[in-house]
């Protein structure tokens, strides 16, 4: 083979992979949720459903559409029935639930029941229908995160949300989305955002940017 061909085609991949790599961080950052996304939180801190709530907004979920439960033992005790209830009622929406796994549940004279999140979550995934589960992506919040800890919480939600603040929000969240919804298997896709535009500007993109959102479910 000519050397100079190899030299060529091997720059070739080398700026592609870089340029792809490149075009696949920037959508991680400015990825948003489709906006009929409903979020709902359960954790017992009111400082975390704060956070959680806000974190809901800054990926693109409307603050009427954000719900966190966790203030007192019947919040934390009812949660389960209350998300049933919601997703049988709200059959055209994504459902965006994060559940601490470690909830303290106070009873009368000032008793804490722990309560697993993961748990929760897989007893409102048994209630609901396939079509319904289809529509809702739960992941579990916890400091515990050794393998077997991780195994446990995969096998009753959809995944383990890291550590995030605001800054990392996007990317954190990008890839456990568009795995759980391939924008080949729904018809609703992500947006993402434009410089200097907002979510409803950058409608226009969802579609074109379908090939790219299935791109990164296939890198990872």
């Amino acid at each position: 083979q000519n050397p100079r061909s190899e030299y060529v085609t091997d720059r070739w991949f080398y700026l592609f992979a870089r340029i792809n790599g490149a075009i696949i961080a920037s959508m991680r950052k400015k990825f948003r949720v489709p906006k009929n996304t409903i979020g709902i939180a359960l954790d017992d801190s009111r400082a975390q459903r704060n956070f959680i709530v806000k974190f809901f907004e800054f990926i693109g979920i409307p603050p009427d559409q954000c719900i966190a439960f966790g203030d007192g033992r019947d919040e934390i005790m009812g949660f389960e029935d209350y998300v049933v209830k919601f997703i049988e009622t709200h059959k055209q929406s994504f459902i965006f639930l994060i559940v601490d796994e470690h909830l303290n549940a106070v009873r009368k004279l000032s008793t804490n029941e722990s309560i697993s999140g993961s748990t929760v979550v897989k007893n409102i995934r048994k209630r609901l229908s396939q079509e319904e589960e289809r529509r809702l992506i739960a992941l579990i919040r916890s400091q515990k995160d050794s393998p077997s800890d991780i195994a446990t919480y995969s096998t009753c939600a959809h995944g383990i949300l890291p550590d995030i603040t605001l800054a990392n929000a996007k990317e954190s969240l990008a890839s456990l989305w568009l795995k759980r919804f391939p924008p080949s298997d729904f018809a609703v896709s992500p947006g993402y955002e434009l410089k200097n535009q907002n979510y409803e500007s950058s409608r226009n993109l969802v579609v074109s940017s379908q090939d790219l959102a299935q791109k990164i479910v296939d890198i990872d």
